[in-house]
């Protein structure tokens, strides 16, 4: 069996590995749990169209996410399992397509494979599959929409550019313009350096309206109703997140990627920056196809600093390049480097291993004893059996230790992340707590001074959000045709909803959470005081 039949067969206990547990811990605030909420909101209230968050309409991302977020609840059901469903779909999906692209660049299956293999092993990669946001699914098209591009650069069949266009238009409809971004980028740096014509056919213009069509058919919807819709989106959403990102408490420094992008790399990027740079003369200088690749994740990752919003997985397009270069780089790396690569890497099984075994017991982390020996046990005998392999070749022995590693992280979390739960910043125990005390008899739960969207969706039922001193409780109220959500969104500083503050925590069945760390008014201390009983949990306070 070749090396292309061996990866295309992997895939399938891959997918199978990566959903085991993959609903054992609760979502995350406050990225997730919003996703996960909106989407849980429109099963309930049937409207595709216009997404709410909490009852109030939310326009910050186009629809796609919670398009396909509600597929996975319509499956199994509104858990987190059907909330993140699909990012396995994706995940897999893209290992798929950035083996393709690399066969077809390269057109060499160890590079393919190395490629694939490399990706798989990205932190921020294994992040963006466990973690529902918009960025794994604007990866996966811009990654599909990239092999679409190719395939018609080879072969020149009209089918081929359509499907470019088509996936191009359900990123736009992902995360807006800045999934082009990638996309063009590279397509930009290509014609430069390949110093190719443009020549466009009728398919190109064809393509290129059914790409507008597509992509703007949801905000066009919107605009039939919400006239002010568009100068919001320019202005708040694209101009305001790329410039001045304050608003969103998303600003960071120009240097910040520059610090973040080997942790979320590790520990292939910094080795292959080394690779790079050794290479660059001897093998990368005169070959314009590495080049492309160069200079493509050059060009975005001085564009994503120059934005002022940032965060994390705000870079995960760039990975799919780095992975495809890294590929080729892989089998330039001299044998005496292989073999101080694996001895890192299987330092990192053995730390791993450790982790697993004394996490329990010397360490403020609460983890299964059980599975984790037993994973820990795995990883040990994966590492000795590879370790003792004197057949397999060195640089294939190192794919074998990443994958391994890689594999242990994936299964290692969700032992972590379910019994972690405000290490992960969720809510999910906090929550349970309140149902256990009070049963079904909750009538109301009030957040202090937080955004906690996930206690609606283990609630099943509204909550009521009251903005106090800070800034942490903002919401977006200009599109809301009526008052309606001043039911569950209550601001103390007017007299008349502080009134109401007051009266429902005098109420029997309502619940009162608060971070402990916030300071809480005199009058509020008062209202406090007709909770009968408090409960300490984490970086919380639970009164009832």
């Amino acid at each position: 069996m070749n090396i292309q039949k061996i990866f295309y067969w992997s895939l399938i206990p891959l997918f199978l590995l990566i959903n085991i547990g993959l609903g054992s811990w609760g979502l995350t605030e406050s990225s997730e749990a919003r996703y996960a909420e909106i989407s849980r909101e429109m099963v309930l209230n049937h409207e595709y169209l216009h997404p709410t968050l909490l009852g109030i309409k939310h326009y910050h991302k186009p629809p796609i996410t919670y398009y396909i977020t509600v597929m996975g609840y319509q499956i199994f059901g509104i858990n987190e399992y059907g909330a993140r469903f699909f990012l396995s779909v994706a995940l897999v999906f893209q290992l798929l397509l950035v083996f393709k692209i690399s066969k077809l660049l390269f057109n060499d299956l160890k590079v393919a494979l190395a490629a694939a293999i490399i990706y798989f092993s990205f932190p921020i990669v294994l992040i963006a599959a466990r973690v529902l946001t918009t960025d794994a699914y604007m990866a996966t098209f811009v990654i599909w929409s990239v092999y679409w591009i190719l395939c018609y650069k080879k072969n020149r069949a009209p089918r081929y550019l359509y499907g470019f266009f088509i996936v191009l238009a359900l990123a736009f409809l992902t995360k807006g313009p800045v999934a082009v971004l990638p996309v063009v980028i590279f397509l930009v740096v290509w014609k430069v350096l390949y110093k190719e014509t443009i020549a466009l056919t009728i398919h190109h213009y064809l393509g290129f309206v059914l790409c507008l069509l597509l992509s703007s058919s949801w905000f066009l919807a919107v605009m039939t109703n919400t006239p002010h819709f568009l100068d919001y989106l320019i202005n708040d959403q694209i101009i305001a997140r790329s410039l001045t990102a304050e608003k969103f408490h998303r600003n960071k420094p120009f240097w910040y990627y520059l610090i973040l992008a080997p942790l979320v790399g590790f520990p292939w990027l910094p080795i292959m920056v080394v690779c790079t740079a050794r290479a660059y003369k001897k093998y990368l200088k005169n070959k314009t196809l590495p080049l492309v690749l160069l200079w493509t994740i050059g060009s975005l990752f001085i564009l994503f600093s120059a934005f002022s919003s940032k965060l994390v997985l705000y870079i995960l397009p760039l990975f799919s390049f780095m992975a495809i270069l890294s590929g080729y780089l892989f089998f330039l790396i001299p044998f005496d480097k292989i073999k101080n690569y694996s001895l890192f890497y299987g330092l990192l099984i053995v730390v791993l291993s450790l982790f697993l075994i004394l996490g329990d017991f010397i360490m403020e982390i609460r983890i299964d004893v059980r599975y984790s020996l037993m994973l820990a046990v795995f990883l040990i005998l994966g590492l000795g059996i590879l370790y003792y392999n004197t057949s397999l070749q060195r640089h294939y022995k190192l794919m074998a230790f990443s994958l391994l590693f890689t594999i242990g992280l994936v299964l290692s979390y969700p032992l972590f992340g379910s019994k972690n739960p405000n290490t992960i910043n969720t809510i999910k125990n906090i929550v349970a707590l309140a149902k256990e005390k009070k049963g079904d008899s909750i009538g109301h739960l009030i957040a202090l001074d937080v955004f906690i969207p996930s206690a609606s969706f283990y609630l099943n039922q509204d909550i009521i959000t009251v903005k106090g001193n800070t800034t942490r409780v903002r919401r977006d109220i200009q599109f809301e045709e009526d008052t309606l959500y001043r039911e569950n969104l209550l601001d103390i500083s007017h007299e008349k909803e502080l009134r109401k503050l007051q009266q429902l925590m005098q109420a029997k069945n309502t619940v009162l959470l608060v971070r402990k760390k916030d300071t809480i008014s005199d009058f509020l201390c008062d209202q406090i005081e007709n909770f009968k009983h408090q409960i300490e949990i984490d970086q919380w306070r639970l009164y009832y």
